[in-house]
């Protein structure tokens, strides 16, 4: 199997991006909220705040602790940063600690604010074309993550109508923008929600391209694979180990090259692109009115 490079196509993404701001005449600013020191949330921080400033995006973070956040609090943050006018999006990093109301809380994000895309329905009915709309898109953010999927898949420059995918994950609700986004494309796709090992075995053997999400190290085997297959690896988890990268994904790569297909590798795949995509939708955000 041969590796998606996930940071060239971030790059091409980015450096796009970077012509479209310098043309806008003004600055995107990203306010992002973070809550607790979850490694792999402190990682895409940190990977978001430098790709923001490459292109020209004002990054602003606000950290709160875990030991003394609580919804209220956080919440009273997301309404000053959606009465201020210079903010052009509003993210809060996921997952956040124990106790706290994940969907109360990004509900709280004002609709044209919220570029992580977790409003899947127009914050405003899109006019008729060539009535002040003129791309015949509509006015609202899709999941950057999403996003990022659909662009991997279309990197192995293969036929997609008609092929056969199968998204494993934690739960429904992450899954949905990704399965909209690959159905429009004309891929017939099955979420398996908390799959266990006979699900990986039996929905991965039958797959054309696997989505994995699972936060479980190594957790999708060879014997898993059918010849062929595209695999698009979301997973990321930190690990101490000195005889392993700081952070792995839920695909074991062993043994791959000797079939035939794709994968996204870890890190270097989808995290890139995902941040690519998040910034595309703060500059689409900028441009709302």
């Amino acid at each position: 199997m041969r590796k998606i490079n996930g940071k060239k196509i971030a790059n091409k993404i980015l450096a796009n991006l970077k012509r479209k701001i310098s043309n806008l005449g003004k600055k995107p600013d990203l306010a992002v909220i973070l809550v607790g020191d979850d490694p792999a949330s402190l990682l895409y921080i940190k990977n978001k705040k430098r790709a923001a400033e490459k292109i020209g995006v004002k990054f602003e973070l606000y950290s709160f602790g875990a030991d003394n956040a609580d919804d209220k609090k956080i919440m009273t943050q997301i309404k000053k940063l959606n009465r201020r006018k210079v903010i052009n999006g509003i993210i809060v990093q996921l997952p956040l600690p124990k106790g706290l109301n994940a969907d109360k809380i990004i509900s709280a994000i004002d609709p044209k604010k919220d570029v992580d895309g977790f409003h899947s329905h127009p914050f405003q009915p899109p006019p008729p074309v060539g009535r002040g709309r003129k791309d015949g898109g509509e006015r609202f953010l899709v999941s950057p993550v999403a996003q990022a999927v659909v662009k991997l898949i279309e990197a192995a420059k293969i036929k997609l109508r008609d092929k056969k995918a199968v998204l494993f994950v934690k739960s429904e609700i992450i899954a949905a923008p990704i399965k909209k986004m690959m159905e429009k494309k004309g891929i017939k796709v099955e979420i398996v929600a908390k799959p266990s090992l006979a699900d990986l075995k039996k929905y991965g053997r039958q797959s054309d391209i696997i989505v994995i999400a699972l936060g479980k190290p190594y957790i999708l085997k060879n014997e898993m694979i059918k010849n062929n297959a595209i695999i698009i690896d979301i997973g990321i988890t930190p690990t101490s180990s000195p005889y392993f990268r700081k952070f792995v994904g839920d695909l074991d790569s062993r043994g791959l090259e000797k079939k035939k297909g794709f994968y996204t590798p870890v890190p270097g795949g989808v995290g890139p692109v995902t941040v690519a995509m998040l910034l595309q939708n703060i500059v689409k955000a900028s441009q709302f009115k």
